[in-house]
Protein backbone atom coordinates (compact mmCIF):
# COMPACT_ATOMS: atom_id res chain seq x y z
CA UNK A 1 0.00 0.00 0.00
CA UNK A 2 1.38 3.37 -1.00
CA UNK A 3 1.74 5.91 1.81
CA UNK A 4 4.28 8.19 3.49
CA UNK A 5 4.62 6.40 6.83
CA UNK A 6 8.09 4.92 6.27
CA UNK A 7 9.83 8.17 5.44
CA UNK A 8 7.88 10.04 8.13
CA UNK A 9 9.10 7.58 10.77
CA UNK A 10 12.66 7.96 9.52
CA UNK A 11 12.28 11.75 9.49
CA UNK A 12 11.06 11.77 13.08
CA UNK A 13 13.79 9.43 14.35
CA UNK A 14 16.40 11.59 12.58
CA UNK A 15 14.86 14.66 14.18
CA UNK A 16 15.51 13.05 17.57
CA UNK A 17 19.19 12.69 16.60
CA UNK A 18 19.29 16.34 15.58
CA UNK A 19 17.74 17.49 18.86
CA UNK A 20 20.02 15.30 20.98
CA UNK A 21 23.04 16.64 19.09
CA UNK A 22 22.49 19.92 20.92
CA UNK A 23 21.84 18.35 24.33
CA UNK A 24 24.88 16.08 24.12
CA UNK A 25 27.22 18.94 23.24
CA UNK A 26 26.04 21.01 26.20
CA UNK A 27 23.59 23.14 24.25
CA UNK A 28 19.82 23.20 23.65
CA UNK A 29 17.99 23.01 20.35
CA UNK A 30 16.52 26.17 18.87
CA UNK A 31 12.88 25.18 19.46
CA UNK A 32 13.46 24.87 23.20
CA UNK A 33 15.32 28.19 23.20
CA UNK A 34 12.36 29.73 21.41
CA UNK A 35 9.46 28.17 23.36
CA UNK A 36 11.05 27.22 26.71
CA UNK A 37 8.50 24.37 26.83
CA UNK A 38 9.44 21.70 24.28
CA UNK A 39 12.20 20.58 21.94
CA UNK A 40 12.37 19.14 18.45
CA UNK A 41 13.09 15.74 19.98
CA UNK A 42 9.98 15.93 22.16
CA UNK A 43 7.90 16.90 19.12
CA UNK A 44 9.30 13.92 17.19
CA UNK A 45 8.42 11.52 20.03
CA UNK A 46 4.90 12.99 20.12
CA UNK A 47 4.59 12.36 16.38
CA UNK A 48 5.73 8.77 16.93
CA UNK A 49 2.95 8.18 19.46
CA UNK A 50 0.35 9.58 17.08
CA UNK A 51 1.57 7.25 14.32
CA UNK A 52 1.74 4.37 16.76
CA UNK A 53 -1.84 4.89 17.90
CA UNK A 54 -3.06 4.91 14.32
CA UNK A 55 -1.15 1.78 13.25
CA UNK A 56 -1.42 -0.25 16.47
CA UNK A 57 -5.20 0.09 16.41
CA UNK A 58 -5.07 -1.58 13.00
CA UNK A 59 -2.84 -4.29 14.46
CA UNK A 60 -5.46 -5.03 17.13
CA UNK A 61 -8.15 -5.14 14.45
CA UNK A 62 -6.17 -7.54 12.26
CA UNK A 63 -4.99 -9.91 15.00
CA UNK A 64 -6.58 -13.35 15.23
CA UNK A 65 -6.16 -13.53 18.99
CA UNK A 66 -4.83 -11.44 21.84
CA UNK A 67 -1.75 -13.66 22.01
CA UNK A 68 -1.26 -13.19 18.28
CA UNK A 69 -1.36 -9.40 18.80
CA UNK A 70 1.20 -9.34 21.63
CA UNK A 71 3.41 -11.84 19.83
CA UNK A 72 3.62 -9.55 16.78
CA UNK A 73 4.24 -6.49 18.92
CA UNK A 74 6.97 -8.28 20.89
CA UNK A 75 8.72 -9.46 17.73
CA UNK A 76 8.80 -5.88 16.51
CA UNK A 77 10.11 -4.47 19.77
CA UNK A 78 12.40 -6.90 21.60
CA UNK A 79 14.76 -8.69 19.16
CA UNK A 80 16.29 -5.47 17.78
CA UNK A 81 16.43 -4.02 21.29
CA UNK A 82 18.26 -7.13 22.55
CA UNK A 83 20.85 -6.94 19.77
CA UNK A 84 21.34 -3.19 20.32
CA UNK A 85 21.91 -3.70 24.06
CA UNK A 86 24.42 -6.49 23.42
CA UNK A 87 26.20 -4.32 20.86
CA UNK A 88 26.31 -1.42 23.34
CA UNK A 89 27.76 -3.59 26.08
CA UNK A 90 30.45 -4.86 23.69
CA UNK A 91 31.42 -1.30 22.79
CA UNK A 92 31.50 -0.35 26.48
CA UNK A 93 34.03 -3.12 27.14
CA UNK A 94 36.19 -1.85 24.27
CA UNK A 95 36.04 1.69 25.63
CA UNK A 96 36.67 0.73 29.26
CA UNK A 97 37.29 -2.95 30.04
CA UNK A 98 36.98 -2.25 33.78
CA UNK A 99 33.19 -2.00 33.43
CA UNK A 100 33.03 -5.82 33.44
CA UNK A 101 33.85 -5.65 37.16
CA UNK A 102 30.82 -3.46 37.80
CA UNK A 103 27.62 -5.30 38.72
CA UNK A 104 25.61 -2.53 37.03
CA UNK A 105 27.22 -3.50 33.75
CA UNK A 106 25.69 -6.98 33.96
CA UNK A 107 22.32 -5.53 34.99
CA UNK A 108 22.30 -3.28 31.93
CA UNK A 109 20.84 -5.89 29.57
CA UNK A 110 18.03 -7.32 31.72
CA UNK A 111 17.07 -3.93 33.15
CA UNK A 112 16.67 -2.26 29.78
CA UNK A 113 15.11 -5.31 28.18
CA UNK A 114 12.42 -5.19 30.87
CA UNK A 115 11.38 -1.74 29.49
CA UNK A 116 10.08 -0.65 32.90
CA UNK A 117 13.39 -0.56 34.75
CA UNK A 118 15.49 1.49 32.35
CA UNK A 119 19.13 1.78 33.39
CA UNK A 120 20.51 5.00 31.99
CA UNK A 121 24.11 4.69 33.11
CA UNK A 122 26.95 2.27 33.75
CA UNK A 123 29.59 3.51 36.21
CA UNK A 124 32.74 4.56 34.38
CA UNK A 125 31.05 5.23 31.05
CA UNK A 126 30.91 8.71 29.47
CA UNK A 127 31.79 10.42 32.75
CA UNK A 128 33.63 13.28 31.03
CA UNK A 129 31.10 13.91 28.27
CA UNK A 130 29.27 17.27 28.16
CA UNK A 131 26.14 15.21 28.98
CA UNK A 132 27.81 12.91 31.52
CA UNK A 133 27.11 9.29 32.47
CA UNK A 134 24.04 8.67 30.29
CA UNK A 135 24.39 5.67 27.97
CA UNK A 136 21.07 5.68 26.13
CA UNK A 137 18.43 8.11 27.32
CA UNK A 138 16.15 7.42 24.34
CA UNK A 139 14.97 4.15 25.89
CA UNK A 140 12.59 5.86 28.31
CA UNK A 141 9.75 5.99 25.76
CA UNK A 142 9.59 2.24 25.14
CA UNK A 143 7.81 1.52 28.43
CA UNK A 144 5.13 4.11 27.63
CA UNK A 145 4.77 2.65 24.13
CA UNK A 146 4.32 -0.88 25.45
CA UNK A 147 1.89 0.38 28.08
CA UNK A 148 -0.28 1.78 25.30
CA UNK A 149 -0.09 -1.60 23.55
CA UNK A 150 -1.59 -3.10 26.70
CA UNK A 151 -4.28 -0.43 27.12
CA UNK A 152 -5.53 -0.56 23.54
CA UNK A 153 -5.50 -4.38 23.51
CA UNK A 154 -8.75 -4.35 25.53
CA UNK A 155 -10.50 -3.20 22.37
CA UNK A 156 -9.92 -6.70 21.01
CA UNK A 157 -12.89 -7.89 23.08
CA UNK A 158 -15.20 -5.19 21.67
CA UNK A 159 -16.99 -6.17 18.48
CA UNK A 160 -18.92 -2.99 17.81
CA UNK A 161 -16.99 -0.41 15.77
CA UNK A 162 -19.07 2.41 17.27
CA UNK A 163 -18.31 1.24 20.80
CA UNK A 164 -14.59 1.11 19.99
CA UNK A 165 -14.73 4.64 18.63
CA UNK A 166 -16.61 5.90 21.70
CA UNK A 167 -14.16 4.24 24.08
CA UNK A 168 -11.24 5.84 22.23
CA UNK A 169 -12.94 9.24 22.44
CA UNK A 170 -13.47 8.69 26.18
CA UNK A 171 -9.84 7.67 26.68
CA UNK A 172 -8.65 10.65 24.66
CA UNK A 173 -10.77 13.16 26.60
CA UNK A 174 -9.81 11.70 29.98
CA UNK A 175 -6.12 11.84 29.05
CA UNK A 176 -6.41 15.45 27.86
CA UNK A 177 -8.30 16.51 30.99
CA UNK A 178 -5.81 14.83 33.31
CA UNK A 179 -2.92 16.43 31.42
CA UNK A 180 -4.53 19.83 31.82
CA UNK A 181 -6.00 19.69 35.31
CA UNK A 182 -4.59 16.81 37.34
CA UNK A 183 -1.33 15.45 35.87
CA UNK A 184 -0.32 13.88 39.21
CA UNK A 185 -3.43 11.71 39.45
CA UNK A 186 -2.41 8.14 40.37
CA UNK A 187 1.23 9.24 40.39
CA UNK A 188 2.04 6.80 43.21
CA UNK A 189 0.77 3.90 41.08
CA UNK A 190 2.79 4.97 38.06
CA UNK A 191 5.87 5.42 40.24
CA UNK A 192 5.68 1.75 41.21
CA UNK A 193 6.23 0.81 37.56
CA UNK A 194 8.78 3.58 37.00
CA UNK A 195 6.52 5.77 34.88
CA UNK A 196 5.56 9.42 35.31
CA UNK A 197 1.84 10.11 35.39
CA UNK A 198 2.12 13.42 33.52
CA UNK A 199 4.06 11.79 30.68
CA UNK A 200 1.66 8.86 30.56
CA UNK A 201 -1.37 11.14 30.17
CA UNK A 202 0.30 13.33 27.53
CA UNK A 203 1.44 10.39 25.45
CA UNK A 204 -1.80 8.44 25.85
CA UNK A 205 -3.76 11.45 24.55
CA UNK A 206 -1.55 11.49 21.46
CA UNK A 207 -1.85 7.71 21.07
CA UNK A 208 -5.64 7.75 21.40
CA UNK A 209 -5.79 10.71 19.03
CA UNK A 210 -3.86 8.75 16.45
CA UNK A 211 -6.08 5.68 16.93
CA UNK A 212 -9.20 7.81 16.45
CA UNK A 213 -7.94 8.91 13.04
CA UNK A 214 -8.92 5.43 11.83
CA UNK A 215 -12.50 6.70 12.07
CA UNK A 216 -11.79 10.08 10.44
CA UNK A 217 -11.02 9.82 6.75
CA UNK A 218 -9.94 12.85 4.78
CA UNK A 219 -7.13 13.49 2.37
CA UNK A 220 -4.09 15.62 3.00
CA UNK A 221 -4.77 19.27 2.25
CA UNK A 222 -2.06 21.92 2.14
CA UNK A 223 -4.41 24.68 3.34
CA UNK A 224 -5.45 22.67 6.39
CA UNK A 225 -1.80 21.75 6.99
CA UNK A 226 -0.81 25.43 7.11
CA UNK A 227 -3.78 26.29 9.33
CA UNK A 228 -2.77 23.60 11.81
CA UNK A 229 0.84 24.83 11.85
CA UNK A 230 -0.37 28.37 12.54
CA UNK A 231 -2.60 27.00 15.32
CA UNK A 232 0.46 25.33 16.85
CA UNK A 233 2.38 28.60 16.78
CA UNK A 234 -0.51 30.36 18.50
CA UNK A 235 -0.74 27.63 21.15
CA UNK A 236 2.99 28.09 21.86
CA UNK A 237 2.41 31.81 22.33
CA UNK A 238 -0.45 31.30 24.79
CA UNK A 239 1.28 28.47 26.65
CA UNK A 240 -1.33 25.79 25.90
CA UNK A 241 0.71 23.65 23.51
CA UNK A 242 0.67 20.67 25.90
CA UNK A 243 -3.13 20.58 25.49
CA UNK A 244 -3.68 21.64 21.88
CA UNK A 245 -1.00 19.31 20.50
CA UNK A 246 -3.19 16.30 21.31
CA UNK A 247 -5.87 17.70 18.99
CA UNK A 248 -3.61 19.14 16.30
CA UNK A 249 -0.92 16.47 15.85
CA UNK A 250 -3.24 13.63 14.74
CA UNK A 251 -4.90 15.93 12.18
CA UNK A 252 -1.47 17.09 11.06
CA UNK A 253 0.35 13.76 10.78
CA UNK A 254 -2.08 11.02 9.81
CA UNK A 255 -3.45 12.60 6.58
CA UNK A 256 0.15 13.39 5.64
CA UNK A 257 1.09 9.76 6.27
CA UNK A 258 -1.88 8.37 4.37
CA UNK A 259 -1.02 10.41 1.29
CA UNK A 260 1.72 9.41 -1.13
CA UNK A 261 4.58 11.65 -2.24
CA UNK A 262 6.60 9.80 -4.87
CA UNK A 263 9.58 12.13 -4.57
CA UNK A 264 9.94 11.39 -0.84
CA UNK A 265 9.82 7.61 -1.01
CA UNK A 266 12.78 5.74 0.43
CA UNK A 267 14.71 3.14 -1.59
CA UNK A 268 13.18 -0.29 -1.00
CA UNK A 269 16.63 -1.73 -0.36
CA UNK A 270 17.01 0.57 2.63
CA UNK A 271 14.10 -0.99 4.51
CA UNK A 272 12.30 0.38 7.55
CA UNK A 273 15.27 1.52 9.63
CA UNK A 274 13.48 4.07 11.82
CA UNK A 275 13.27 1.91 14.96
CA UNK A 276 16.95 1.06 14.73
CA UNK A 277 17.79 4.74 14.28
CA UNK A 278 15.83 5.60 17.41
CA UNK A 279 17.38 2.99 19.70
CA UNK A 280 21.00 3.22 18.47
CA UNK A 281 21.53 6.95 17.97
CA UNK A 282 21.95 8.26 21.52
CA UNK A 283 24.60 5.67 22.40
CA UNK A 284 26.50 6.31 19.17
CA UNK A 285 26.44 10.04 19.84
CA UNK A 286 27.84 9.55 23.32
CA UNK A 287 30.63 7.38 21.91
CA UNK A 288 31.58 10.16 19.49
CA UNK A 289 31.54 12.77 22.26
CA UNK A 290 33.80 10.61 24.46
CA UNK A 291 36.56 10.99 21.87
CA UNK A 292 35.88 14.29 20.10
CA UNK A 293 34.77 17.78 21.00
CA UNK A 294 32.17 18.18 18.26
CA UNK A 295 29.75 20.95 17.36
CA UNK A 296 26.04 20.01 17.29
CA UNK A 297 25.94 19.94 13.47
CA UNK A 298 29.11 17.86 13.14
CA UNK A 299 27.89 15.43 15.81
CA UNK A 300 24.56 15.16 14.02
CA UNK A 301 26.23 14.46 10.69
CA UNK A 302 28.69 11.84 11.90
CA UNK A 303 26.31 10.05 14.26
CA UNK A 304 23.53 9.96 11.66
CA UNK A 305 25.81 8.24 9.14
CA UNK A 306 26.95 5.59 11.62
CA UNK A 307 23.46 5.12 13.06
CA UNK A 308 21.92 4.67 9.63
CA UNK A 309 24.49 1.97 8.83
CA UNK A 310 23.82 0.10 12.08
CA UNK A 311 20.07 0.48 11.60
CA UNK A 312 20.33 -0.91 8.08
CA UNK A 313 21.92 -4.07 9.46
CA UNK A 314 19.41 -4.14 12.31
CA UNK A 315 16.51 -4.12 9.86
CA UNK A 316 17.88 -6.61 7.35
CA UNK A 317 19.49 -9.09 9.76
CA UNK A 318 17.20 -8.83 12.81
CA UNK A 319 13.89 -7.00 12.40
CA UNK A 320 13.00 -8.17 8.91
CA UNK A 321 13.95 -11.77 9.70
CA UNK A 322 11.66 -11.73 12.74
CA UNK A 323 8.69 -11.10 10.45
CA UNK A 324 8.76 -14.74 9.34
CA UNK A 325 7.74 -15.74 12.88
CA UNK A 326 4.73 -13.41 13.05
CA UNK A 327 2.21 -16.10 12.16
CA UNK A 328 3.84 -18.98 14.01
CA UNK A 329 1.13 -18.92 16.68
CA UNK A 330 -1.72 -18.03 14.36
CA UNK A 331 -4.82 -20.11 15.20
CA UNK A 332 -5.45 -20.48 11.47
CA UNK A 333 -2.03 -22.11 10.96
CA UNK A 334 -2.40 -24.36 13.97
CA UNK A 335 -5.68 -25.73 12.67
CA UNK A 336 -4.19 -26.73 9.31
Amino acid sequence: MKNNFNWLRLLFSTLVIFSHSFDLTGNSDFLFDLTKTTSLGAIAVAFFFVLSGYLIFQSVENSKSLFDYFWKRSLRLFPALLVMLCFSMGVMVLLNYKVVFQKDFWYYLPNNLSLYNVQYNVPGMFVNNPYPNATNSSLWSLAYEFSMYIVISFLFFIKSSITKRNLLILGFLISVCLTAFNPNYLSSFFNTINLESILFYKLSALFFGGALMNFVKFRFNWLLFVILLVSLAISFYFGVFHITSSFIFPLLIIPLGEDYFQSFQLPKKLGDISYGVYIYAFFIQQVFMSFLNLSPILLFTLSTIVTYILSYFSWHFVEKKMKRFKTIYSPQLQSQ
